[in-house]
């Protein structure tokens, strides 16, 4: 228990004190601290995001038990055993003694004198129930302690969907799907389907999208198969492979790829271009890049032209594109239910800022389409900001592209009558909240 509470802890003051993702808080916490056992690496990784997931509902608590002092009075290492502490007794344990025991090792790991200052916190905590924590809070502040979200978010969302559908998406806390993608650029489908199941793998065919799977039953490592090695499949995800598709990429497109990430949806295009044609990718993340190139040596993806790009630089091309794949830098509120940590680092003037960076791209890169091309811009937020209003904005300044549908149809209609373009909910579609719309430039 200790090594493992040792971890979560120095992940959780990582994460406090940098503002780093909970998976690099984890990655630095276990080199800090020389642990390598998987089995302990995985349970403070449940640790660390539980206690990021609920983060508001535990601080609730620890701000009432530990009333009239508070969290800032505390070394970060004792804030992030609170965090525990109240993960722990308030969701996990069952018995009183547990709780002790818990104590116990938190004094092993931070010393024995460290815990002495809140000694008489954790009874407080133990008595503290869920009509208290929600005593005395507004409407939208008590919606967001059940759901584990910030207020703002409650309330934008409520204002978007409505009451009822707002609190199906706020309370949807479902495991993110595992996805395959057959490379057929390797084999045949129908071979490399019985080459996997002979690892006693279960593949479920996702409709409307071709050579995606979703991983019904199998091992959880699975890129450390064979097959993997091979070549003969990638990890995909449904939204981004919509994004992909949508473009109708053509065998001998010139397709330009902006923004990377995941870079298995830049495999999933060539894929659909019998790898014939051309496909400029391009990141400003020279990392995303490297693994991109990785990524099609392994594949066997040989039409990618990979480039760092700058944010705010525009390429030099001496061509024009049939397809520009746009997928910009977002706030990134559609993957709330799978990246807890996120809730907590995102506001609205985030949103603000990331609508506009939004607009300089799109603007930007329309330039590159070809007349009679397409542009297919893809976010994974919800909010109406960075896109029907950005869409909107977009063809009343620019008369030559118009919105034509986006098929396959997977998702639901967008909003403000945009019924050309679609989006995607975590409730609904146990995909990334997100959304695309297909413009095409008639002249």
């Amino acid at each position: 228990m200790e090594s493992v509470l040792a971890l979560a802890i120095e992940a959780l003051s990582w994460v406090e004190l940098e503002d780093v993702s909970p998976s690099s808080a984890l990655t630095r916490a276990a080199k800090q601290l020389e642990i390598i056992d998987a089995k302990m690496i995985a349970e403070a990784s449940l640790l660390v995001r539980d206690s990021l997931c609920r983060r508001n509902f535990i601080d609730r608590v620890i701000d009432l038990a530990l009333a009239p002092a508070s969290m800032d009075d505390f070394d970060l290492g004792t804030q992030s055993f609170l965090r525990v502490f109240v993960l722990k007794t308030k969701f996990n344990l069952k018995r009183v003694e547990e709780a002790a025991e818990l104590v116990k090792a938190g004094r092993s790991v931070l010393g024995e004198e460290s815990l002495t200052p809140v000694e008489e916190v954790f009874g407080k905590i133990l008595r503290i129930d869920t009509e208290e924590v929600l005593s005395g809070l507004d409407d939208h502040n008590r919606l967001g302690i059940q759901t584990f979200h910030p207020e703002w978010f409650v309330k934008y969302c409520i204002h978007l969907m409505g009451r009822r559908e707002a609190l199906r998406l706020l309370s949807y806390s479902a495991p993110s799907p595992r996805c395959m993608g057959i490379n057929t650029l390797k084999g045949s489908e129908e071979e490399i389907l019985r080459e996997i199941s002979s690892f006693d793998i279960v593949l479920d065919k996702v409709r409307n999208l071709p050579y995606l799977y979703r991983v019904v039953h199998g091992t959880r490592m699975l890129t450390g198969l064979e097959v993997y090695a091979k070549g003969l499949f990638s990890l995909q995800d449904e939204s981004s492979c919509l994004a992909a598709i949508l473009g109708e990429p053509q065998t001998g497109h010139v397709i330009l790829d902006v923004g990377a990430r995941p870079v298995n949806k830049t495999i999933y295009l060539a894929q659909l271009m019998n790898n014939r044609g051309k496909i400029l990718s391009m990141d400003s993340s020279a990392r995303r890049i490297r693994k991109l190139e990785c990524e099609a040596e392994r594949t066997g993806v040989e039409i990618i032209e990979p480039m760092v790009v700058e944010t705010d630089d525009a390429p030099i091309m001496g061509e024009k594109a049939d397809t520009v794949l746009l997928s910009p830098r977002c706030s990134g509120t559609g993957v709330f239910w799978r990246e807890p940590s996120l809730k907590w680092r995102v506001d609205f003037k985030r949103v603000g800022a990331a609508a506009d960076a939004q607009w300089r791209m799109i603007n930007r890169y329309a330039d590159y389409v070809r007349d009679g091309g397409s542009l297919v811009y893809w976010t994974n937020s919800v909010t109406i900001e960075e896109n029907e209003m950005l869409i909107e904005r977009f063809l009343k300044l620019h008369p030559e592209f118009s919105l034509t549908e986006a098929r396959p149809h997977i998702g639901v209609p967008a909003l403000r009558g945009q019924r050309e373009c679609q989006r995607l909910y975590p409730h609904l579609h146990e995909a990334d909240g997100s959304y695309f719309a297909r413009l095409v430039k008639d002249w």
